[in-house]
């Protein structure tokens, strides 16, 4: 969920950004509805529950890929709306 909501999100502000929209629906939808999609809570319990288990490799593996796919899954939904919306 975390790569697609980070793909979404820079996608979505590349448009709000493009069209000149009302800030308020900017952060409505991507703090309000996309904030609450992506959630570190989740990543944060998989890790430690990876660790309480005895699979501290897997725990960092675990926290570096999320890390770094959301960065590149970002960076793919950004260089779209650049795409789309800056023509």
């Amino acid at each position: 969920m975390n790569l697609l909501g980070s793909f979404l999100i820079t996608l979505s502000m590349s448009y709000f950004l493009a069209s000149g929209a009302d800030p308020l629906y900017r952060y409505f939808f991507i703090v309000g509805f996309l904030g609450a999609f992506t959630t570190l809570s989740s990543i944060t319990y998989d890790t430690l529950l990876l660790f309480k288990e005895g699979y501290s490799l897997l725990a960092l593996v675990n926290v570096f890929s999320n890390f770094f796919l959301s960065l590149l899954s970002g960076v793919g939904g950004l260089a779209l709306g650049r795409f789309l919306f800056y023509r």
